[in-house]
Order: C-alpha cells, then structure tokens, then sequence
C-alpha cells in the first residue's frame, strides 16, 4: 500500500513540475519529493483510519489535482491562443475577420489579452485608424492605442500623434510631444516622421528646420512614405 502512495505521489510531483521552453522537467526532482511526502503522509493517514478505502482518498487528491492544471492551463493559454489567432488572421491580410473576431470576445478576457500581448491593441488601432478591415474610426483606434501606450512604443508614438492634433479626442499637445518623444527614444519610425514634421514647420515646438529633416530622414530611411513625400516637397 505504502508502495501504490509513492507513485501517485510521483504522478503529483510530475504534475507540478514545471516544464521549460525545450520540454525539459524543471524543478521535477523537489517536486516528486513533495508530491511523494504529501501522498504517502495523507495515504497513511487515511488507511489507519478508514482501512483499505482511505486509499480512495490520496486518488481523489490527484485527480483533482489534474483538473485544477487543466483548468488553469486552459485558462492561462487563452490570452496566448487569442493574440496568436489574431494576429495570425490579420498577418494573412484577413482584416476583416480579425477585427470581428477581437470584437466579439468578452470584453474583460480581451482586457487580459492586451496586458500580456499589446501587439493585439496595437494592430487594432491601426485597423480602426486607416480603415483596414473596418470603417475608418479615430475615435476606436485612439482608445486601442491608450490601452497599451505604455507598454509598445508604436502605440505610444500614435498616442502621441493623435493626442497633438485631437484627432479621436481631446487634443492635449502637451501630453502627446511627451508620449511622441518617448516613441522616438524607443526608435519608432513614424514617431520621428511625425515629430519631425512638427520640428520643422514649428508647431508646438520651437522651429529647427536642422533637426527635423533628420527625424524625417530617419522615417524615410525606415520606410515611412509620408516622410519620404513631405522631404521631396521641401528639398
């Protein structure tokens, strides 16, 4: 009996164990050794007080053991699974679809999903912001980018942009040169297009025609089209 306790308290330990990246079991040897102090302590326990049938009683704990991992494991996949989804939706040029699938889910499931992939909010925005796969929306896709403005420099850089020119909001000049610069810092493109269009023509900022030829540079050099346009104008 004490034999038939030791393996489910491997079967246990196995359980919660974690796995790394390549498969391989991490911490399996701490986690057997619990999982087999645990069961043979509780087995015991059992068998002396309800005879035979307290071994029912150790099962009983791995299975729902078992159950909770499945159910956390779905539950912690979801955010995964959703972004991968989506994202993989929009990367075939399925816009449409991405963006009624993203719409569709609960909305404080989709919430966790921003968190841990702001990719997700990031491409929507973009969506709702030019009109791919949806009618065009400043208003949707600045709310998209303020989800995670603070955790994409893309995201901080549309922010930003909108923010300056009140487009889908508030206007808040102010605010929005800080989240552009910050954009600029994390080398983001179209944050030095659009802070180098402001440089040059003065607006909210003080005038240096200098430096913003070279945040426009940078754009263009990136392949950003609008920087590339607005320095064949003025060249």
């Amino acid at each position: 009996m004490a034999n038939d306790n030791f393996w489910l308290g491997v079967m246990l330990g196995n359980l919660f164990s974690k796995k790394g990246n390549n498969g391989e079991q991490k911490g399996g040897c701490l986690g057997k050794i619990i999982g087999i102090l645990v069961i043979i302590g509780i087995g015991n326990l059992a068998i002396k007080y309800y005879g035979i049938k307290g071994i029912l009683i150790p099962i009983a704990i791995l299975i729902a053991a078992f159950a909770l991992l499945v159910f956390l494991s779905i539950k912690l996949n979801y955010a995964k699974d959703t972004a991968t989804f989506f994202l993989n939706l929009y990367n075939e040029g399925k816009y449409t679809q991405a963006i009624d699938y993203i719409e569709q889910e609960p909305k404080e499931k989709i919430e966790k999903v921003f968190k841990k992939y702001p990719d997700v909010a990031l491409v929507a925005g973009f969506s709702y912001r030019f009109g791919r796969g949806c009618d065009v929306n400043p208003q949707k896709a600045f709310e998209y980018f303020e989800k995670v403005k603070n955790k994409s420099n893309e995201a901080a850089g549309c922010y930003g942009a909108m923010l300056i020119t009140g487009e889908g909001c508030n206007a808040d000049a102010k605010t929005g040169i800080v989240y552009l610069k910050n954009a600029i810092v994390g080398n983001v493109p179209y944050a030095c297009y659009e802070y180098g269009k402001l440089l040059f023509n003065g607006e909210f900022l003080e005038k240096n025609e200098t430096d913003g030829k070279k945040f426009l540079r940078i754009a263009s050099e990136n392949g950003v089209q609008e920087a590339t346009d607005f320095l064949n104008n003025i060249l």
